[in-house]
């Protein structure tokens, strides 16, 4: 059995899985540059005990690789065709984010878009069956983890890793740790076994973009945990995250008849009926999903969150009837079932941002009521019922000033107005108006946004263009180093809000610069003598 003092508290801040992925990402680490390994040496051997490996020679062709055969069919947490089954009432379910015991992994599969990925099944000689009373002990899933249950053992290679995705929201987290169960001790004898980890940031199809971080873990031969206390890492967006584990201590026998030496950990899965894609295999960063969910255990926390209570109600106290409340990529629903259908309340930690808020999709909509609500101070964020739609925004909303001199172009006939637009208004050319404050050709404007990359041009308009919004525009030249995309074919300004106030730098209209003060007559005119070159002090 496993000592569940391995696994590491679950924190609030780490949240659901269900997300979409194609963004780009940092990965950084303050103290170490960790590097991707495409090719990994051969562990240290190991001496299996002589009279193990002759029982094994002995049970090889005995060993059960499918449901069927000495070791029966029933395992604990697997034994009914049910899929409601694999879930204990009241199961919190990290998947959906939905208080459900029953799961759809076709809805999952909808809800995660994480599209064409096909499971494979893996060569049946790299399994071995598990007796029926091996069960995961109580309390190893506390951290996010997709395994539900153990049913094989699997012969480890040093060049192929079993592999986990998981999904986070953009944000800064800490890399707490990576468990692992190892079946090495009980099947082999071995009180030491050793993998390489790593972390990495994945692309949409699961290859790694850039790695957070890798170590070498070691196990007694039934657990093993690697600590990566005080690794940091950068998300811009919502993205993958994948935790590859390779086996790294020769076994000096080929146990599976493929031609080479088997490795431990001997890492341990479910019986294949669950998996969807999230858990497979990595070499040299390519990753190929399969069908079998892996006892891999990922812990991060978000830097930084706001802890909220999500209090949902129905006036009736017969559920939702199929109203779900929704924050960002987080659902809630009252079913009756895993609560009394009356209320119920959850926890649930935000990243500072803005995220979108849905309740609806069900009918007796006026019985549904909710109210989000800061747990440290007990304020009141949002409230509503059903339908509703609308934004939660959590800290780090900050301001931004525009500057825009229009003193040497020709300006247009009649009343008009300069505006900034952009990627802030979805290119309206009505996103913010600047004001001369009363005279003058230098407009300035301040606005409230949330943290993210923006980019802005300005725009005239008035009595010459019927007030269309974009009768004159300018933005920065293109390539340019004003010019906040240099590579691509827009000339737009741009900047990054993260924190606190922002100034952009005063520009002349078109240009990355201030405009130069007109000095037609020569007034206040300096004269020099040489030699030459000579400093001219005065303008």
């Amino acid at each position: 059995d496993i000592d569940p003092a391995y696994r590491v508290q679950r924190p609030e801040a780490v949240r659901n899985l269900d997300n979409k992925h194609n963004v780009d990402i940092m990965g950084n680490n303050p103290e170490n540059n960790y590097k991707q390994h495409e090719k990994r040496a051969p562990g240290p051997s190991v001496a299996v005990p002589e009279e193990r490996l002759d029982a094994l020679d002995r049970e090889r062709d005995d060993v059960v690789r499918s449901p069927e055969g000495k070791y029966g069919v029933d395992v604990l947490g697997t034994s009914s065709s049910k899929e409601e089954e694999r879930f204990p009432p009241s199961y919190y379910n990290a998947r959906t984010n939905i208080v459900d015991k029953t799961f759809n992994r076709d809805d999952a599969a909808t809800m995660l878009h994480f599209d064409g990925i096909v499971g494979r099944d893996l060569p049946e000689d790299q399994r071995v069956r598990l007796p029926e009373d091996v069960t995961p002990p109580a309390g190893n899933r506390e951290c996010y983890n997709w395994n539900d249950a153990w049913y094989y053992l699997w012969w480890g290679n040093n060049t192929i890793g079993q592999a986990s995705l998981f999904s986070l929201d953009a944000g800064t987290y800490s890399l707490e740790s990576v468990s692992i169960a190892d079946y090495s001790g009980t099947y082999l004898g071995l009180t030491e076994a050793t993998a390489t980890v790593n972390v990495d940031v994945a692309n949409d199809d699961g290859s790694t973009a850039s790695t957070i971080a890798t170590g070498s873990l070691v196990t007694d031969g039934s657990t093993g945990t690697l600590d990566f206390t005080g690794t940091s890492f950068e998300l811009a967006a919502t993205t993958f995250i994948k935790v590859s584990v390779y086996p790294a201590t020769d076994l000096g026998v080929d146990y599976t008849g493929d031609g080479v030496n088997d490795y431990a950990p001997l890492l341990l899965s479910e019986d294949g009926t669950a998996g969807d894609g999230y858990c497979g295999t990595d070499s040299a960063g390519v990753y190929t999903a399969g069908v079998y969910d892996w006892d891999i255990e990922f812990c991060a926390s978000a830097s930084g969150g706001t802890e909220l209570t999500i209090n949902i109600q129905d006036a009736y106290g017969d559920g939702w009837n199929g109203n779900v409340l929704t924050i960002g990529e987080n659902s809630f629903t009252l079913d009756g079932t895993n609560d009394d259908g009356l209320s119920a309340s959850f926890s649930l930690t935000l990243a500072d941002g803005a995220y979108a808020v849905t309740c609806g999709g069900g009918s007796w909509q006026s019985e549904v009521s909710w109210q989000i609500v800061e747990t440290a101070s007990g304020t009141e964020l949002l409230a509503g019922g059903a339908p509703y739609e609308g934004t939660l925004t959590l800290g780090g909303v900050t301001s931004v000033t525009y500057t825009v001199d229009i003193s040497q172009i020709d300006l247009p006939d009649g009343n008009f107005v300069v505006n900034v637009t952009g990627t802030m208004d979805s290119w309206s050319g009505w996103g913010l108006t600047l004001s001369n404050g009363g005279s003058g050709l230098v407009y300035t404007g301040t606005d409230t946004l949330d943290p993210g990359d923006y980019e802005y041009l300005f725009t005239i308009t008035g009595d010459f263009d019927g007030w269309s919004g974009w009768g004159m525009s300018a933005g920065a030249p293109v390539g340019s180093s004003c010019d906040f995309i240099p590579n691509d074919d827009y000339g737009n300004y741009g900047f990054t809000m993260v924190d606190g106030p922002i100034e952009t730098a005063p520009v002349c209209w078109g240009s990355c610069d201030t405009c130069s003060p007109a000095n037609d007559d020569c007034a206040n005119a300096e004269a020099v003598t040489g030699p030459y070159p000579v400093e001219i002090t005065s303008s």
